[in-house]
């Protein structure tokens, strides 16, 4: 009966640590002098983990450093971990010379060639114009099919605008919603300056009307809802500041009665955000990110990374 019990114990836990969720829980990672990757890391938390992030040089990405040591971390620490991993490369501050025919080849060359020898699952590319360049919208969409094709069985996701002006002046969707395995959602801080009011208890709008307009603009523009993560942040931000300073999540927890313009997401707030996603039958959610919440749930003392499990426990049930 003793070994009944324990076979069956056993058959309970790799049931557990296999277990996968029907949507996507896409996390950032950034790591900092206050996270251990071996000990406040939880593999098993999200289904996407992107490493940020790389910007070119000269048309080419590095080759060490960064996002890769991170991942070489969470590979060494985690060897057996089922989370998709991505390496970042952000294009927001790159010359638009990048777009053009042969620089993408050089581009997309050296991003397989660090994919292929750190044995990523994938990228993600970040990308953003905040005024229209009809040309560069354009091109932006031959990289991302010129990148796909070079993949192949590897993830291609493209970190977007949440914002609706942003959104037409950077991205021709269809086309590029053809080749991307996501769209994540850069929907994190568009609600900053609206109060956080439980919209549950007073019956109120949901207190992330910027967030719902962004999505809404994506699906206008034919963004398949199942390929949509809405962005959901870890941390909040001092809005009394020209530059607002961002705030963790352990640190708002722990934040003096002064700091009464530190903005971070209520816990109602959380989770009609996480249910935003699955009434709105989005693919997931998209959070920013694992280093900023409290993640080894000392400071808010309710559990290592509150946040993202408390979006996993809605969207992910």
């Amino acid at each position: 009966m003793q070994k009944l019990l324990l076979l069956v114990g056993l058959c309970v836990l790799v049931a557990h640590l296999e277990a996968t969720c029907s949507r996507n829980l896409v996390c950032t990672f950034q790591n900092n002098s206050n996270f251990n990757m071996a000990d406040d890391m939880e593999p098993l938390l999200c289904t996407h983990i992107i490493f940020k992030s790389f910007q070119p040089n000269a048309m080419v990405i590095p080759q060490t450093g960064g996002p890769i040591q991170d991942h070489h971390d969470f590979n060494l620490a985690f060897p057996s971990a089922t989370a998709k991993t991505l390496l970042e490369v952000d294009l927001t501050q790159t010359s638009s010379a990048i777009f053009t025919a042969p620089n993408r080849a050089t581009f997309i060359t050296s991003v397989i060639g660090v994919l292929v020898a750190e044995d990523f699952d994938g990228v993600n590319i970040l990308w953003l114009q905040t005024m229209g360049n009809t040309a560069n919208r354009h091109r932006f969409t031959l990289l991302m099919q010129e990148l796909k094709a070079a993949l192949g069985t590897r993830l291609l996701t493209a970190s977007v605008s949440g914002v609706p002006s942003e959104i037409n002046a950077s991205y021709e969707v269809p086309q590029l919603a053809e080749v991307v395995d996501c769209f994540n959602v850069m929907t994190a801080d568009r609600d900053r300056t609206v109060p956080d009011t439980d919209a549950a208890a007073t019956g109120a709008a949901l207190p992330f009307p910027a967030t719902i307009a962004g999505m809404q603009k994506l699906v206008a523009k034919d963004a398949p809802k199942a390929k949509l993560n809405m962005g959901i942040a870890t941390y909040g931000f001092d809005t009394n500041n020209a530059n607002p300073k961002i705030w963790a999540k352990y640190q708002a927890c722990v934040a003096p009665a002064s700091s009464s313009t530190v903005r971070v997401d209520s816990a109602a707030t959380i989770d009609a955000k996480a249910q935003h996603v699955v009434d709105e039958e989005f693919g997931g959610a998209f959070m920013t990110s694992l280093q900023l919440d409290d993640f080894d749930g000392v400071a808010c003392a309710a559990g290592p990374f509150p946040v993202i499990q408390r979006v996993k426990d809605v969207v992910c049930p």
